[in-house]
């Protein structure tokens, strides 16, 4: 969990290879409560990215034999803070983003469209 970016967003890093179990990894980032300048910082939907998309393919090799994937959505440039809810019994973490009038944000980018800007995220059991 991080913040402070100027744009909030969710990330998925699939590791795989060398021998031992694969893992998944979130990255949650809430964006800045107050940021004055969202025009400073681009389109939000040109951020969203796949590495395992075959027109963008983006695979790391960390080591030879092991690969991270990873995939980036749910960017929002608009003041905002992010509620994080973990379900144990469901093995979930939800980030909903709730902007300045302390209501969810249901509208992004330039156009305002409508989008759902919360993120329901799977875990392993624990």
């Amino acid at each position: 969990m991080s913040g402070d970016v100027h744009s909030a967003s969710v990330a998925r890093l699939d590791f795989q290879g060398g021998g031992s179990e694969d893992l998944r990894a979130y990255s949650l980032v809430s964006s800045a409560f107050y940021w004055p300048f969202p025009f400073a910082d681009g389109d939000p939907a040109e951020f969203v990215h796949d590495s395992r998309d075959p027109r963008t393919p983006d695979t790391f090799e960390i080591r030879p034999g092991v690969t991270m994937d990873y995939r980036a959505w749910n960017f929002c440039n608009d003041d905002n803070f992010a509620r994080v809810t973990a379900d144990r019994a469901s093995h979930t973490l939800t980030m909903e983003l709730i902007g300045r009038d302390g209501n969810p944000i249901a509208t992004k980018g330039p156009y305002k469209k409508p989008v759902d800007m919360t993120s329901r995220l799977e875990l392993a059991p624990w």
